[in-house]
């Protein structure tokens, strides 16, 4: 027995040695050391390893005396220990115990600690109860382990609950327990963020960086989305969120899912704290790959959820384009999506058009700009929404009392409205305060952080730092030393009464258990306090410009820095009795404005460096702004630091504060700034952010943080009054028109500065300077490239590639083998036949196959039919695909095809009284399911061909070609050559969508045979083909080959070049991987080029125009 025990902790171990490094299989692209080091990385939450064990435990009947983690029994049935991870966590749990007898070891989670026990809290979104609990069970009394299956890893949890279930007199040892984390995969060192915050508040300390940790359990696998439909029993995280390997979701428990409103307040946050964005690229991206072609609208939220119908979130997804591309400047993404971008403009504006000429009396102004449609939109709000009784917005435009939070809050952060409304906004917000947050008056009873996080921003906007300030300290405040809470992360939403019952009745069912505690969409204050309180901004993609704006408040000192791919952005204040100094330092050859606090009523004196400046400082609103200049230039090797001396004595001014310094690091990090902020040249953006002071100076030096003036607008609190009476249908629908209004006046600004950016081509000014010089010279075939005009936007790939096709050997043309005509320039033919080597089962991953190995040991195959791969309504070819056949298994391609044909017109008859009576599908006889015993034809007849190519047709494919092409003994091969540059990463997601989505769609009428374990330890060997930086890029023409064998397993091949010898990338042996990536081409709807689909059928038919047996010579 003692050689088991061994063996099991090695083997319960060896997963954990992996998890030193990035999540599985995933290539590790994130940063590997934080850009600022200093005591407040003494505040950073992540773990510093991804195997990580709890730091306390305690009893259920003892929640409040804890001891630290240490091996603990459990005695007898029902006995229970909860282990305490001290914080928010997420992954896969691993336990090491014995046992003295036979049983099962229950485990369980939860957030919260109001719901530890033996049911987990609720994740699933079936509303019928908690999770329940995973267990383990042990027959024989030694040593065991249990380890979580992959398909239900745990996204979210602080507290894990070990219970013993027995009928006997059984103990069990914890002896130890580990968790796998699984949430930002592709980052090494957890612990290496690229901005940071610290001030000489701890709580505002601890909150900015529990909203930047909320951001990196809420980046997963692409892999591990919540499975849609709901399960009615447990959980499964086991679905596809988009493509590549990290992707940013609304919550780490739940949902799962890509939700692009939480985006808005989440993508700056995460640009200023973690500052890598390949999450938010990949959630974007998602958005865009399935917009509906027809209208240009987004879906509500990314796959598999994919909810519709939200204007709101359309325009959210825009928005977030605005802000990725600020912060990253990639402009191959803005390249690759800009005509869906164009579409979504249009639609959002077709829809509340109508309306908005209406109120604006002039239909045709309608076709102007988009700078004019914002201006229009903006008059029109102001005009019909504005409640000048009481002092703000009204939910909409009829005589409805609703003054919701969310529209006055953006509002503010818009620049909807000029100076002295958003004063009065300002003011009436706090209306809707309680001691623990503001409750939104558009949902009562209920607090929300995402909308607090755009009210607080509001405040700061507007030059309410005190405002904002307090409302940080209540709400997130409140909840950090929550003693239920998971003291690390940012909660949802919550109750007025202090309970996590938020939206229980508009939604949630009441469940409280339901509610995420580490959500995105509520790390509002991490952006805020970099951006506002130290006052550092990015105004320009990359900032190439940017503001430096600082707000004191009550504080003593605040620092912030992100990072971009020009470096490194950092300022520090603090505060003296009578003056302040900043430092600040930017890369080279950037620039940027100071805006100065006064610090008493007379204009103050201004010191750089030491020199007084007396030139080029505007004075307004008791603020001084030194504008950066390009003529006036501070030399420096490398950084620039600058500090900022202000003492109240006379007026001066600088001549510049730009600081052209150089910083060659590459890690795109920066932090967020609102979406319109860049947008000021707008001439409606009438609410700079600056400090203006409307009361005394020394309000924003004082502790005493006044909440608002002494006078009101109003005699009574909505949240002291007595209960509203209950909201009726009309006000659900104005809340929805009100989305729409308020939201469309950000996002048609926002398109303003985007729309100006493309035509000015501001985005790739830099880079066409960069990319001369580290770009390496290619060879591009002139014959093969086709001029465009210089206002069109290439869709090609990335340089360096060669721009002709190379036809090859084991995925090109044998020699003298016919030339088949494809339909495009860039791969203009695809070989009739081709050779691939017999011999794969000697092959491993990374071998070389040699174009002599090709000749002696190769399979000839025949194509049967070839066609074009497109995305998007513009029919962009991504490459063109071809099937092929062995020629030794034509003859059983026939068979199987006839046994079709014969049952074909019974099939089409039983199919067409299915449907009149329930509305079902194809029934495939048994007959043809088990090979055709019993039917003995070697041909088919012209009804019988007619009734197989209706059969074969996209309504009615998909359990017909499962049943030709499931059994063993038929050699297919799919070949792949780009018609643009690409890299397999791509390919493989393209692939990867397919097969999830088919098994989604074939698991309830397949007894839910993809499923299992199995095959999803398959679809990650199918993924891992395709990793690894040696296989990144596929360029025009280069040609990958996948092969399906006489067991259904799947080979996949590739060669670069013709002069070069083919690889070998590996082999998937479940052949329900093969079977589903060619049903993805072969049947029904949604296939991925429905051209080949077509092809490939008109060449089966060919097929069966002969007698089983027949030798056909071609068929294409």
């Amino acid at each position: 027995m003692r050689w088991y025990q061994l063996l099991s902790s090695v083997l319960a171990l060896l997963p954990l040695s992996v998890a030193q490094d990035c999540w599985r299989n995933t290539t590790c692209s994130g940063p590997t050391e934080s850009a600022f080091s200093g005591p407040w990385e003494e505040n950073i939450f992540a773990p510093s390893s991804r195997s990580v064990s709890p730091e306390k435990l305690f009893l259920i009947t003892q929640p409040d005396k804890t001891a630290d983690y240490a091996p603990f029994t459990l005695q007898g049935n029902g006995s229970l220990v909860v282990y305490d991870f001290g914080k928010e966590v997420g992954g896969i749990v691993r336990v090491n115990y014995s046992s003295t007898g036979s049983g099962a070891l229950g485990v369980a989670f939860t957030e919260a600690k109001d719901y530890i026990g033996e049911w987990s809290d609720s994740s699933n979104g079936g509303f019928k109860g908690p999770d329940g609990a995973l267990y383990g069970n042990f027959t024989e009394a030694g040593s065991h382990y249990y380890v979580m299956p992959d398909k239900v890893l745990r996204g979210g949890f602080r507290y894990l609950s070990l219970f013993l279930i027995t009928s006997g007199n059984v103990s069990v040892q914890i002896e130890d327990v580990s968790l796998e984390i699984g949430f930002q995969p592709t980052w090494s060192n957890l612990k290496a963020y690229q901005g940071y915050f610290h001030s000489d508040d701890d709580l505002l300390n601890k909150i900015w960086y529990s909203g930047a940790y909320t951001l990196q359990t809420n980046e997963v696998p692409t892999d591990t989305g919540r499975q849609i439909p709901a399960l009615a029993v447990g959980w499964a995280n086991n679905a596809t969120l988009g493509p590549g390997d990290t992707i940013i979701v609304d919550g780490a428990k739940r949902d799962r899912a890509v939700w692009p409103g939480d985006m808005g307040i989440a993508v700056p946050s995460a640009f200023v704290s973690l500052g890598y964005l390949e999450s938010v690229k990949n959630a974007l991206q998602v958005m865009y790959d399935t917009q509906d072609n027809s209208t240009g609208a987004f879906d509500e939220s990314g796959p598999p959820l994919s909810q519709k119908d939200s204007d709101t979130y359309h325009m959210w997804t825009m928005v977030g384009t605005y802000n990725y591309m600020l912060y990253t400047n990639d402009s191959d993404f803005l390249e690759q999506n800009w005509e869906g971008y164009q579409k979504a403009m249009t639609y959002i504006y077709d829809k509340t058009g109508s309306k908005l000429a209406t109120w604006a009396e002039d239909s045709t102004g309608l076709s102007a700009t988009w700078t004019d449609r914002a201006e229009k939109l903006r008059q029109a709000i102001n005009e019909y929404c504005w409640d000048e009784g009481y002092g703000a917005f009204k939910d909409n435009a009829t005589e409805t009392t609703l003054h919701p939070q969310d529209a006055n809050s953006m509002a503010l952060l818009f620049g909807v409205v000029d100076e002295d409304r958003a004063a009065s906004i300002s003011e009436r917000l706090t209306d809707n305060w309680t001691p623990i947050g503001a409750v939104a008056p558009e949902l009562p009873e209920n607090i929300s952080p995402f909308i607090s996080s755009f009210e607080i921003q509001g405040h700061l906007t507007v030059g309410q730092p005190a405002r904002a300030l307090e409302l940080i300290r209540r709400s997130w405040g409140w909840y950090y030393n929550n003693p239920n809470g998971t003291h690390s992360t940012v909660i949802e939403g919550y109750l007025q009464n202090g309970s996590f019952g938020y939206r229980g009745d508009r939604g949630y069912y009441w469940d409280t258990a339901y509610v995420s505690h580490s959500h995105g969409w509520s790390s509002g204050p991490t952006s805020a306090l970099t951006n506002f309180i130290v006052g550092l901004t990015v105004t320009s993609p990359l900032g190439a410009t940017w503001s430096l704006a600082p707000q004191f408040v009550d504080l003593k000192s605040a620092e912030a820095g992100f990072t971009t791919s020009l470096g490194k952005f950092q300022a520090a204040w603090s505060k003296g009795a009578d003056n302040y100094t900043l430092d600040f330092t930017v890369p080279k050859g950037t620039n940027g404005n100071l805006t100065l606090p006064f610090i008493s009523t007379a204009k103050p004196s201004i010191q750089i460096d030491g020199t007084e400046i007396t030139q080029g400082v505007g004075y307004a609103n008791e603020t001084a702004t030194v504008a950066g200049s390009p003529y006036h230039v501070r030399r420096s090797p490398l950084v620039t630091k600058t500090n900022v001396w202000l003492h109240p004595i006379l007026s001066k001014s600088s001549t510049s504060t730009l600081l052209h310094t150089s910083h060659h690091r590459t890690k795109p990090t920066m932090p967020p700034m609102p979406p319109l902020q860049a947008a000021r040249a707008s001439p409606w953006l009438n609410c700079p952010r600056r400090m203006r002071t409307t009361s005394t100076p020394q309000r924003l030096f004082t502790t005493t943080r006044l909440l608002r003036s002494s006078t009101t607008t109003t005699t009574t609190n909505p949240l002291r009054t007595p209960p509203r009476a209950p909201r009726h249908r009309d006000a659900e629908i104005a809340k929805s028109k009100r989305s729409i209004f308020i939201s469309a006046s950000g996002i048609a600004a926002c398109a303003v500065a985007m729309y100006g950016v493309i035509k000015l081509d501001l985005f790739a000014a830099d880079q066409a300077q960069s990319s001369s010089s580290t770009s390496t010279s290619t060879t591009t075939d002139a014959t093969d490239a086709t001029p465009t005009s210089t206002n069109q936007t290439a869709l090609d790939g990335p340089s360096g590639f060669p721009s002709s096709p190379s036809l090859i050997r084991i995925s090109g043309q044998e020699p003298g083998a016919e030339q088949v005509p494809t339909g495009t320039s860039s791969v203009p033919y695809f070989p009739s036949t081709i050779r691939i080597p017999k011999e794969l089962d000697n092959l491993t991953s990374g071998d070389d196959i040699r174009s002599e190995t090709e000749e002696t040991d190769g399979e000839e195959y025949q194509l049967l039919g070839l066609g074009i791969r497109t995305v998007s309504f513009l029919g962009i070819q991504v490459y063109v695909v071809g099937m092929y056949v062995a020629k030794a298994d034509i003859a059983e391609l026939q068979r199987r095809l006839v046994r079709v044909g014969v049952e074909a017109q019974g099939i089409l008859q039983a199919q067409a009284e299915s449907q009149s009576k329930t509305g079902s599908g194809v029934a495939v006889p048994e007959t043809v399911k088990a090979g055709g015993d019993g039917i003995s034809a070697t041909s088919l007849v012209s009804t019988e061909r007619a009734a197989l190519k209706d059969l074969l047709d996209s309504d009615r494919g998909d359990a017909i070609w499962d049943a030709i092409i499931k059994p063993d003994g038929l050699r297919t091969a799919f070949r792949v050559v780009p018609t643009r540059n690409t890299d397999f990463l791509h390919l493989r997601d393209g692939w990867v969508r397919g097969v999830t989505a088919r098994a989604q769609k074939y698991n309830p009428s397949s007894g839910g045979q993809f499923a299992d374990e199995g095959f999803g330890a398959a679809m990650n060997e199918f993924k891992g083909l395709f990793g690894g930086g040696q296989r990144k890029n596929v360029a025009k023409g280069q040609t990958v080959v996948l092969v399906r064998g006489l067991a259904g397993q799947l080979d996949a091949l590739v060669r670069v070049a013709p002069d070069l010898p083919g690889r070998y990338m590996g082999r998937v042996v479940d052949e329900r991987v093969s079977r589903l990536v060619w049903l993805n081409y072969l049947a029904g709807k949604g296939v991925s080029s429905e051209g080949a689909r077509r092809s490939v059928v008109e060449g089966v038919m060919e097929v069966v125009e002969r007698p089983v047996g027949t030798v056909v010579q071609k068929v294409f």
